[in-house]
């Protein structure tokens, strides 16, 4: 896995926790601006993250 695979993974995973986090506190869906306010990034790469990781990988 590479360094970007690794960064990617990390923020997909730190996005899925929060959204589970906030899904229990107020009962819908986290937006994309808050994730990347708290992961201290932009709201592109959260989106390119999601989607890298949902992208099958060829081997």
């Amino acid at each position: 896995m590479t360094k970007i695979e690794r960064t990617y993974a990390r923020i997909v995973h730190e996005a899925r926790m929060l959204n589970e986090n906030y899904r229990q506190k107020y009962g819908k869906s986290i937006q994309i601006r808050e994730i990347a306010m708290t992961l201290l990034c932009t709201e592109e790469l959260v989106l390119e993250s999601m989607e890298f990781v949902e992208r099958p990988q060829l081997t």
